[in-house]
């Protein structure tokens, strides 16, 4: 984690690997699409800001992964790759996201902020490793 100032306000970077996001991204899109109650406005504003910023990253990923397949001999929707230039894009675009960080706008979170408000599972909890701090950590 690093230091940031953003708004004025001194907060923490999440870094990430772009591997890590990506792994992750459905399972924190879970985790913010919860019904969150009017108590916790707070928290669930908080985790909507890692969303956004999470978002823009994998839009980018996106983009980057596009342009690789292209490097890599074939067009994004392309059908019948060649199985060599398939395999070469595969082995790059891994290296890449986990060879790449990412920066995820604010603090982590407690995880004992989420218990008895929303229910995250144990996989999701695991892929969500980044996110939170305490708990077994």
């Amino acid at each position: 984690w690093d230091i940031a100032n953003w708004d004025g306000c001194a907060r923490l970077i999440m870094k990430i690997t772009l591997w890590q996001l990506n792994e992750s991204y459905q399972a924190l899109l879970r985790l913010a699409g919860q019904d969150f109650p009017k108590q916790r406005h707070k928290l669930a504003y908080q985790l909507s800001r890692v969303v956004k910023t999470a978002q823009g990253e994998i839009e980018t990923l996106g983009d980057s992964l596009n342009d690789l397949m292209v490097k890599c001999g074939f067009q994004p929707g392309e059908q019948n790759i060649d199985p060599e230039k398939l395999r070469d894009y595969n082995k790059r675009a891994k290296q890449f996201m986990k060879e790449t960080d990412c920066e995820l706008w604010g603090d982590p979170m407690p995880l004992e902020d989420f218990a008895g408000v929303v229910s995250v599972s144990p996989m999701d909890l695991a892929l969500l490793d980044w996110l939170f701090v305490g708990g077994d950590q």
